[in-house]
Parts: structure tokens; sequence; C-alpha cells
């Protein structure tokens, strides 16, 4: 996107902004979710995908706007206000995390304990203790690397899946894009995890791993996941390997709901109630499995909630560091009021089938 376009968009969503925002006040509840906490987004964004990161700077103007009329409480908390009905007579607000990358230990955690906020993490449980990184920033550095080499990286990377057999190629197109952003996108959003999986592989044999990345790229180790747990954060489950539950079968989402909620509670020594689907992507059958494992809430950042299962639906408003910043990029509070209330958050890549 050109300097120019970006600020003729960002010019007219803060001027609408500004308008809603005298009429809109705070909802009664509010959960936040973030990914990674940086020191510098500029610097980290060349490296990553943007929209996953938010700078210390932007999430404490977030978190000190959220605060003027919000009650910050855990989502504990707020998960038994919802549960018994309990009237909610002061907004409130819940923050979470999703992944369990370390810089938020690094970088949020202290804040946060500076604060007085309460906290939740949602841990992608396999990869707690581990070198290994998350499925979606090796697929995005694959996908900044395939731009960087290949002439036309739509034709070539459909070229790539043909090649490599993924068997959902048939069923999606892939936009003539050089953003590395929207082709992870693409990929993520329509492939199986084995699918997902075989493609890395693949395009590794080609593009080359992840070597020397950024150690905030890491997930936590199980010591600091214990000192939060200990601290009185929240932890929750984000499934065993980060899987879109929606695009999988049956067996795999109940091993990725169960076994990752075993394995965080063999670790912590008592029960895990919360969860968070990756994405926010969810289904009959992962809201079922979710039921059935034993959690008494669930998360999602999408619209389409099932309102027949409201705790296992609960919606969170998922911000980065360019959530709500105007023509000039700076903290427009407006803007993030109307993202609170669910308005000028554009377009999700969700529709109701993906609830069936």
């Amino acid at each position: 996107m050109s300097d120019s376009l970006r600020f003729s968009r960002r010019l007219v969503k803060t001027t609408l902004a500004r308008t809603l925002g005298a009429f809109l006040g705070a909802d009664k509840f509010l959960v936040v979710g973030y990914h990674r906490v940086v020191e510098d987004f500029d610097t980290e964004a060349a490296l990553t995908m943007p929209a996953n990161l938010v700078s210390t700077s932007m999430l404490e103007r977030h978190l000190d706007w959220i605060g003027r009329d919000h009650d910050f409480v855990s989502l504990d908390d707020l998960g038994e206000r919802l549960a018994t009905g309990t009237p909610i007579r002061r907004p409130l607000a819940a923050v979470t995390f999703d992944d369990g990358y370390r810089d938020v230990y690094e970088n949020a955690v202290p804040m946060l304990r500076r604060k007085g906020i309460p906290a939740a993490c949602f841990l992608v449980a396999d990869l707690l203790g581990t070198q290994e990184l998350q499925a979606h920033d090796r697929v995005h550095e694959l996908m900044r690397r395939g731009v960087a080499k290949w002439q036309r990286p739509a034709t070539t990377l459909r070229r790539r899946l043909e090649t490599a057999q993924v068997p959902e190629i048939a069923r999606f197109s892939i936009p003539e894009t050089r953003n590395p952003y929207l082709l992870t996108r693409v990929l993520l959003t329509r492939l199986s995890s084995r699918s997902r999986d075989l493609v890395i592989a693949f395009l590794e044999d080609e593009l080359g791993s992840m070597d020397m990345m950024p150690e905030g790229f890491l997930p936590m180790t199980w010591d600091m996941v214990l000192d939060i747990d200990r601290a009185g954060f929240v932890v929750g489950s984000h499934t065993r390997r980060h899987v879109l539950l929606s695009n999988e079968s049956r067996p795999c989402i109940y091993d990725e709901v169960v076994e990752s909620k075993r394995a965080l509670e063999t670790q912590l020594g008592h029960p895990v109630t919360h969860f968070a689907y990756p994405d926010g992507s969810f289904n009959c059958t992962a809201i079922k499995a979710v039921q059935t494992a034993g959690y008494r809430f669930a998360y999602t950042g999408c619209e389409h909630r099932d309102h027949r299962n409201p705790l296992m639906t609960i919606p969170r408003r998922v911000l980065w560091e360019h959530s709500a910043v105007d023509m000039r990029g700076q903290f427009a509070p407006a803007l993030l009021r109307c993202q609170e209330r669910g308005w000028l958050l554009g377009r999700r890549s969700c529709s109701w089938q993906s609830h069936a």
C-alpha cells in the first residue's frame, strides 16, 4: 500500500471515528488480545507479520486509555460474572496475549506488574520450553523470501503447492500480490495443519529455514510459564501446535484441545479452564471438543458467535500497533473506542459456513 493511500484511509477512518466516538460509550465488558510485544515496532515489522506486533509504548497507551473507563479484571473474574449473570455496573476489561512469545514475558509482564493489571496468556503447549518457532512465523518468513526471489509469487507458489501435492490447492485461489502477509494469510486460513507442515518442509528445501531470528520470536520456557502462573496471570490453552480448528478433522481437533490442556495442567499442577481458538476460528465440532475437554470459557476474535454456547465464544478484540492510529501514525483514542464497539474493523476472513 502506498504512503498516500495509507494516509487517505487513515484520514477517513479517523474522521469517522471522531464522529462516531461522540455517541459511543464503553461496552459492558472488553477482552483485548495481543501477540508479540516489542521495544521497536519498525525494526521487528521488517522481519515478521506487522499485525502480530505492538510496541511497549503503544501497549501502554492502549492500557492507560482503556483503564480510564474500565476496571481491569482477570479472565477468571470476568468469566464468573458472565457465567452467573452478575450485573456489571462499571465496564470491565481483561487483557490477553496469544501464542506464548518470549518477548511478552520480557516486555509486557513487567509493565503489567508495575501497573497492577491482571492478564492472561494463551499458550501453544508443544512449543513451550523449545527453540521451535511458531508455524505462522515460519510460513511468513518463507513468503518473504519467496517474494524476494520469485518474479511472479502467486504463480510460482501455486506450482510449488501442486508439486508438493497439497490436496486443498484446488479449492482456493492465490492472489497476485507481492505482500508476504497476504500470501501467508491465504495459506494459513485454507490449509490443514498437515498440509501446512508439508508446505513448510517443501519450501524450506528451496528457500532455507529460519536460523538466526530475534530471541523474542521464541516461545516461553516452562520456568517463565510457572513464574507468570505464580504471579497470578491466568494461563490458558491455544492448542498443541496452533492449528485452525475449523480446518481440521474431528480426531485432530480433540487431540489439539484435550492434549494441550493435559500438558499445561501437568506442569502447573492445577486446572486450566480457558481456551482461545487460533485465529478465532471455530466450528460446532471445536466447541463440542472444548466443552468435553473441561474448559469453562473460550474466546474468539470472530464476529459470528454461537449464541447457544456464549461462554464458548466470548468475543475478543485483537489489537496491534496500528489498530488505533490516525493519519500521522499517532494514537487516536476515538479509533480504539470504535474498535471496542466493533466499528471500523474491516473485513475478517470468516463466514457462517466455517461455523457449520
